[in-house]
């Protein structure tokens, strides 16, 4: 299975060339490897099922936040003006904000297990290098060593349960730009946003 982007989906350049090297990098790699891995569905807690829903494959839960959040994303940016002013700069928080969100379910990816002192998703991000590799992340982001804070922050900053968590890591990128844009962005993305809807809620996921 391939996904390729269509022409102009994106009205920038940057948008458009970075998310077309990320389908045809992470994503690719991600459906190579996990094509039927769950993302929703069942969830219980010591046996008591808190939720019970149809589910969806690990990228198409990602695909379902990402793409309507890079469009807003994008429209915010040209709105500011920086896009025109400094592209990649904005290509650098883009590739940032992707691989953020992409990994916030990383503890699904990897099969880790909570334990006492850590929840599932933060000891995942704690072997993100191994997911990294997996997924050919450095083959859509060079720089992904530099900027691993900032990702995993945003990983954790998406649900409300790992907010906390996310504190534990220091920045390289404008605090104030991945806390109060992009955390907010991938937290739009997936909780009762974007990627967790289920088409009964809705008439369809277009909507």
């Amino acid at each position: 299975m391939q996904y390729a982007l269509i022409d102009n989906y994106f009205n920038t350049p940057v948008f458009q060339h970075t998310v077309a090297h990320y389908f045809d990098t992470v994503l690719a790699a991600m459906i190579k490897n996990d094509t039927l891995l769950q993302a929703k569905g069942l969830f219980s807690v010591k046996g008591d099922v808190k939720k019970d829903d149809y589910d969806m494959p690990y990228h198409i839960h990602i695909l379902n936040g990402l793409i309507p959040a890079l469009h807003l994303y994008e429209a915010y940016l040209q709105n500011k003006r920086w896009i025109k002013e400094d592209p990649e700069q904005c290509r650098l928080y883009l590739k940032v904000f992707i691989l953020g969100f992409t990994f916030h379910d990383a503890n699904k990816l990897l099969h880790t297990q909570q334990t006492q002192k850590h929840s599932d998703l933060e000891i995942a991000l704690q072997q993100i290098n191994t997911a990294a590799e997996t997924l050919h992340v450095k083959d859509f982001f060079e720089e992904f060593d530099t900027y691993k804070n900032d990702i995993c922050f945003l990983a954790l900053a998406t649900e409300y349960r790992t907010r906390t968590l996310a504190q534990q890591y220091d920045f390289k990128l404008s605090e104030k730009h991945v806390r109060e844009v992009l955390a907010e962005l991938c937290h739009l993305a997936d909780a009762n946003g974007f990627a967790s809807v289920q088409e009964k809620e809705i008439e369809n996921i277009e909507t």
